[in-house]
């Protein structure tokens, strides 16, 4: 059982001094966005506070956290040791899994993809992944599974299905493909929102198939490499020791420090992204700079009304619920508005990701614990505070 830690911490951005910064997407933002920006800085003394409580109360070991406005990250804390035996800080620069958010990059390949002709949304996924052919569905006159259902979490496919990857050993194409031949739905596709990582493993396989490239190649070509994510990966082997934070689990009253790592393998479209809140806060620029629709030139990587149809219902929304865009759940938040969010839980490690996208300002919270709820309630609660300051 861990001892309890004396805590690092360190604000490692300050709004202040980077004023007059050049943002990461300047076309992005209007001056309102930039006053609105120095109204919500005006409270992260506040924020400090509430977070460093809020990290006390959960029992967390490691936190970075970041809010993204005007094209860029300005604010950001890191809480706890990275390593508790080197005894570093957290900084934006300390790397974390960031488990499902990895499903939004997906969306974002297949919306790239899309944008170039190669597929439509509303084509069905077996004409891709011809295994699908054989899929068990409830009912005779049950629609096909097509991409969009995929994206919108709305195919019936299980959360799971045969996927069976948290033993530590490297997840196969064979074993995947397994899971996918007969695979019986729970509900006829279209009919209901249910969040299935099968789905989006079968997502990145579609990527593969219609690209001509290795999953995570076509994404870090596509996406990583033009955002300058360069500390973004796949791969944990290619993330310096230096850099990577600790990952903790639960088990029963105890906390302990590491855990076997899940090797996604053939199925890392679903969660196996690797990254940093200043790396996240340059994928979070690029969204939030799809906002408003405007006559700019689109430099891409893919398309602004891409960008923005990802961050919006595009499948089944039952009225007043939380439904899904491409690959991103679409909220409405009676305090904060519209919100266009994803978090992330693996093996020992969670990130919680929101957007206000009206507004043009995020926020990032990464951590080395299996706790994503409380992740969740960490990242609203600084929004709220933030929310509160813009209206006043």
């Amino acid at each position: 059982m861990l001892r309890k830690l004396v805590v690092a911490a360190a604000i490692f951005v300050t709004g202040c001094s980077h004023q007059g910064a050049r943002p990461i997407f300047a076309a992005g933002w209007r001056p309102e966005d930039v006053a609105r920006r120095d109204r919500m800085l005006s409270v992260t003394p506040e924020v400090d506070r509430f977070l460093a409580e809020e990290f006390a109360k959960k029992g967390l070991q490691n936190l970075s956290f970041g809010f993204v406005a005007a094209g860029r990250l300005v604010w950001g804390r890191g809480l706890g040791y990275r390593d508790p035996n080197a005894r570093d800080a957290v900084g934006a620069d300390t790397v974390f899994r960031i488990g499902s958010i990895t499903k939004v990059f997906t969306g974002a390949a297949i919306l790239a993809l899309r944008d170039a002709g190669k597929l439509s949304l509303d084509d069905l996924a077996e004409k891709y992944v011809p295994e699908l052919e054989d899929a068990v569905y409830p009912t005779q006159d049950s629609a096909r599974i097509t991409i969009r259902h995929l994206v919108t979490h709305s195919s019936g496919l299980p959360r799971l299905g045969g996927l069976h990857y948290s033993d530590g050993h490297e997840f196969t194409q064979d074993e995947f493909l397994a899971a996918v031949k007969g695979v019986r739905l729970e509900f006829s596709p279209g009919d209901h929102a249910s969040y299935s990582n099968l789905g989006m493993a079968i997502g990145g396989l579609i990527v593969e198939r219609v690209s001509g490239k290795r999953y995570r190649d076509f994404v870090a070509e596509n996406i990583l490499a033009p955002l300058a994510m360069n500390d973004t990966t796949f791969e944990l082997g290619s993330v310096p020791p230096s850099r990577m934070a600790a990952g903790y689990a639960k088990q029963g009253s105890e906390v302990r420090r590491g855990w076997p790592l899940w090797r996604l393998g053939a199925v890392e479209s679903m969660g196996g992204l690797y990254s940093s809140v200043s790396d996240m806060a340059k994928f979070m620029a690029w969204e939030l700079a799809a906002w408003p629709p405007r006559d700019d030139p689109d430099t891409g990587p893919v398309r602004r009304s891409s960008l923005r149809e990802s961050q919006s219902i595009a499948g089944f929304a039952p009225a007043g619920s939380d439904a899904f865009g491409v690959n991103f759940v679409v909220k409405h938040d009676a305090k904060l508005g519209r919100i266009a969010f994803h978090n992330g839980s693996t093996e020992a490690f969670s990130s919680s990701m929101w957007l206000l996208p009206e507004k043009n300002v995020g926020v990032i919270a990464l951590s080395g614990t299996t706790d994503f709820s409380g992740l969740d309630e960490i990242a609203r609660g600084a929004l709220l505070l933030m929310e509160a300051a813009d209206k006043h």
